[in-house]
């Protein structure tokens, strides 16, 4: 029985906030530490062929640190097969890691867009596969595959959507069915899919080990299969194995008709609650409403819960709503009293109080240094 290690989709390098360098150089460091933990448990658990599905990395070209990584982690990994699909942001081409790196020789690489293969004779397996070699795919290339020997194990890798989607090598159910491989190891969509069937062909999306941005909610793994054939039949056990340590949780508070944002800290303190959400959980809070003008979203109010958080932001997606009055001559009313009247549009009001109390605050603070008078 073999044993096969599936995932895909880490996008080592990833920028993933431009706005915020410093996150997106911690998580960069994290992506590379949970590739090192998957190479460590491959190692740890004897797994005989490991299968990265697409998009290991997040571009052409790795930082010298992660082709360190990559080369070293493969090299002290020598007892396990291990099987590279160039995805669509890692595609192969001139120049590309994937052509010019040395690796050891466990590790292949699939270098073309039409199907070739690799002989595992020691564990009696062919592996199949193709690459992207350009951002766009728009055929399947194991649509017909080649003839194939029914008594090995035979795997397929690659990189497609189930979905459909145009220019991402889309992948239908009968496709998969007539491949006539064993099992099906796809990669490109992060949310991985359970263990499916179509004809003889198992097969599964195993996507990403880890959550990417606030839209890949929960913890995340990858897919670990025991493979065997006698006489032609097939014995297959298949399930999922955590690798996560963050994760990215996402939710909406309402503020409707909120004057300050006081009542939010226990509605927030709630959905924490309620996620288990702790130091590992990066969480993105959305707020919506129609807000009145006093409304202002500020950030000490949440202090204690964000120390509970590995990270706390907020999107203000609130409408601040204001009528034109006559009462008021502090310069506040005067300005909301403005723009009320010269201002129909109400999502453009919003906008322009907003920037306009933030504009203001801001230059009311006292600078750096200064000390006011008590």
């Amino acid at each position: 029985m073999i044993r096969i290690l599936h995932t895909a989709d880490l996008h080592l390098d990833k920028e993933l906030l431009s706005e915020d360098p410093a996150f997106s150089q911690l998580r960069q460091k994290e992506q590379r530490a949970l590739f090192a933990n998957i190479m460590m448990y491959t190692r740890d658990q004897k797994v005989d062929v490991l299968i990265f599905a697409g998009d290991l990395l997040d571009r052409a070209l790795p930082t010298e640190e992660t082709q360190r990584l990559l080369l070293r982690e493969f090299e002290n990994t020598p007892e396990t097969e291990i099987f590279l699909v160039p995805g669509k942001n890692d595609c192969y081409r001139r120049g590309c890691f994937y052509d010019v790196a040395e690796f050891s020789p466990n590790v292949h690489v699939f270098k073309s867009e039409q199907i070739t293969s690799f002989e595992v004779d020691q564990f009696n397996v062919t592996v199949y596969g193709y690459a992207f070699c350009h951002r766009k795919l728009y055929r399947n290339p194991f649509a017909v595959m080649p003839p194939m020997k029914k008594e090995r194990c035979n795997l397929l890798c690659g990189y497609g959507s189930l979905e459909g989607e145009e220019g991402c090598c889309p992948v239908t159910a009968e496709e998969i069915a007539h491949s006539g491989v064993d099992y099906l190891a796809l990669g490109h969509e992060h949310r991985p899919s359970e263990l499916l069937k179509a004809g003889d062909t198992f097969y599964a999306v195993s996507g990403s080990p880890e959550g990417l941005d606030y839209g890949e909610s929960g913890h995340r793994g990858a897919r670990i299969l025991a493979l065997d054939k006698q006489n032609g039949e097939l014995l297959l056990q298949s399930k999922t194995v955590r690798f996560s340590r963050r994760r990215f949780e996402r939710v909406s508070l309402s503020a409707e008709g909120l004057g300050d944002c006081f009542p939010l800290f226990e509605q927030l303190s709630g959905r924490i609650r309620e996620l288990g959400a702790d130091a590992d959980t990066f969480l993105e809070v959305e707020i919506t409403g129609q807000v009145l003008p006093s409304f202002r979203l500020k950030r000490e109010v949440f202090a204690k819960l964000s120390e509970r958080l590995g990270r706390l932001t907020f999107r203000d997606h609130t409408l601040m709503v204001c009528e034109p009055s006559g009462d008021g001559k502090d310069f506040r009313s005067v300005f909301v009293n403005t723009v009320a009247r010269s201002t129909p549009d109400r999502e453009l009001r919003s906008k322009i109080l907003k920037c306009g109390f933030e504009a203001l605050e801001r230059s009311e603070k006292p600078e750096k240094g200064d000390r006011t008078s008590g």
